[in-house]
């Protein structure tokens, strides 16, 4: 087995410029496409989605630096495009993850400033005013509202809309 050389950069970029079409450089090892230029151009960086961070002359025209095509995501897809996407996505992660603390926080603190009697008061009423069927409705005939009338019990549809009891 015979043992290929190490191109040199030279040879790295005129393996990469002799490439006319997007999809033809993409095809080769550590090229990217400059679409404005339509210019295949030499991306050796471990991340080639980057490289326009860590070499601002990775395109001949500066303008389309971040326009830069790159494996895997091919010649649709820019690296402005794919890093926008990125933040988006990390964003609302981290978006969600801070609702989700704030409620857990919430549930808790709610949970311990409410005091179990309270909890236990509104059971008691709770079950002594609902049957399970339908709400009983008391209601008190008499004079002054003091209570002291006749004890009448209505359920549901049963009760008056409009006008007394009578």
């Amino acid at each position: 087995m015979t043992m290929i050389p190490p191109e040199t950069p030279n040879e790295h970029l005129h393996r990469c410029w002799r490439e006319q079409y997007c999809s033809s450089c993409l095809t080769q090892p550590s090229c990217s496409w400059c679409p404005f230029t339509q210019a295949c151009v030499p991306n050796a960086h471990p991340i080639s989605l980057l490289a326009p961070a860590y070499d601002q002359q990775i395109c001949p025209h500066w303008s389309e630096r971040w326009e830069i095509r790159t494996q895997p995501f091919g010649c649709q897809v820019s690296s402005i495009t794919s890093l926008s996407v990125l933040v988006a996505v990390a964003a609302t992660l981290v978006v969600v993850g801070l609702v989700w603390t704030v409620a857990v926080i919430w549930r808790r603190a709610k949970s311990r400033l409410w005091a179990e009697s309270w909890t236990s008061r509104w059971r008691a009423w709770k079950s002594k005013w609902d049957d399970g069927v339908g709400v009983k409705w008391v209601l008190w005939r008499g004079e002054g509202g003091d209570g002291g009338g006749e004890r009448v019990e209505r359920v549901g549809e049963e009760e008056p809309l409009l006008g007394s009891v009578s």
